[in-house]
């Protein structure tokens, strides 16, 4: 069947017959069945379903999220630059996503976007360490577990040693960590 907006009044027919979950549709099919024609208005108006019933498949195509396999579970940045939380649910069937909020109080959570959350995420779109890092040292606390950085090592990560390890993020020696953190406050970004 042709999947333009112009089609032949026989494919719109049918195409009309399949939709049984419209009366309209089901009672213009029958008529044009039993009687090989229907009226102009009945056509433009059967026309105008179709043509609808296109425009929000093509939608729905143009954002549905990244199939499973691409994704990762985990922390990822959109391209509003938004920090999403990919995760399965409890049955591991499906992914679905909690955006990085603040809450009333200026608390951080993550509010619950479920599959909507994951239009525009692919495996391009983890969260880096370097990402982490920023975020942890601008705020002081991780991005992952919003635990504060009270330690040197954790203070230069950005973030702690657990989510480091769960992230495939790189944690600093206290030798590199010291170096890093002297040179952020001979740059005026941090105070020891």
């Amino acid at each position: 069947m042709n999947t333009s907006t112009e089609i032949s009044l026989h494919e719109l027919m049918y195409w009309m017959a399949e939709q049984n979950w419209s009366t309209f549709a089901q009672s213009v099919a029958a008529q044009y069945a039993e009687k090989g024609r229907v009226s102009d208005k009945q056509e433009a108006a059967a026309r105008s379903m179709y043509a609808k019933s296109q425009a929000r498949s093509a939608a729905r195509t143009s954002t549905d999220p990244a199939p499973a396999a691409e994704l990762e579970i985990g922390l990822h940045v959109n391209s509003l630059g938004s920090i999403i939380r990919v995760m399965s649910t409890r049955n591991s069937r499906q992914l679905v996503a909690k955006g990085l909020v603040r809450d009333g109080y200026g608390d951080w959570q993550w509010e619950y976007l479920g599959k909507r959350g994951l239009v525009g995420l692919s495996a391009d779109t983890a969260m880096t360490a370097a990402q982490a890092t920023a975020w942890g040292q601008q705020y002081h606390q991780c991005v992952n577990c919003f635990a504060e950085l009270e330690d040197k090592r954790s203070m230069a990560a950005g973030y702690g040693p657990t989510c480091a390890k769960n992230h495939g993020w790189v944690y600093p020696t206290m030798a590199e960590a010291e170096v890093i953190l002297a040179a952020r406050e001979a740059a005026g970004e941090v105070t020891l």
